[in-house]
């Protein structure tokens, strides 16, 4: 494993490089595609049509040669995200879980052993 010393003299080393050889001072863009293969408009057109499609239906309907990660890229770009929203309201008085009783309530506690 690389200490953090080693590591830093390695990086100047290579920021001084990239200086000396193409005259780059500015640090380089990090990451991310900078063009992808999938058309914004119809993916958004999509989305429209079936708005509780997964990534993976998505991408087998717009057929381009891409990985999935892609459409999610793209998904992000349009400011699209998969959070599920509830059709209906919640309730607030039903309990979510038949048979569940609240904590500490009788039908929870075991009888105590008589002696």
């Amino acid at each position: 494993m690389i200490d953090m010393v080693e590591f830093k003299s390695f990086k100047a080393r290579r920021v001084k490089q990239r200086r000396r050889e193409a005259g780059e001072t500015a640090p380089r863009p990090r990451g991310g595609a900078a063009v992808i293969k999938i058309d914004l408009d119809r993916l958004a057109g999509l989305v429209k049509q079936r708005p509780d499609a997964t990534i993976k239906e998505l991408h087998a309907l717009l057929g381009v040669d891409c990985v999935e990660s892609a459409v999610c890229l793209a998904l992000k770009r349009l400011g699209l995200s998969f959070k599920k929203k509830r059709s209906a309201r919640r309730s607030k008085t039903a309990r979510t879980r038949p048979g569940a009783a609240p904590r500490g309530s009788e039908s929870n506690r075991k009888p105590a052993p008589n002696v």
